[in-house]
């Protein structure tokens, strides 16, 4: 995440950008609260879905009430 961050902040300076990593299970409700929140209050125009396939579309579909065009992208992530 520390990579990703970086490179993010050196190639688009101006990009103001939140970062969740959750954890690799199903989340707790409070969790997911807590996520819901940090995505609500930021307002976010898009919103960059890394968690491979088919999990990030399950999880675009079941957020779509969320703010912001959600972009499945998975490994493209490593690539960057």
């Amino acid at each position: 995440m520390n990579l990703l961050k970086s490179n993010i902040k050196k190639n688009y300076p101006k990009l103001e950008a939140i970062y969740i990593s959750p954890p690799f299970r199903e989340l707790k409700k409070f969790e997911f609260e807590k996520y819901e929140k940090k995505i609500r209050d930021f307002s976010p125009n898009m919103l960059f879905v890394f968690l491979g396939c088919p999990k990030q579309e399950k999880w675009a579909y079941k957020n779509s009430a969320l703010p912001g065009l959600k972009l499945n992208l998975g490994a493209a992530i490593d690539f960057y």
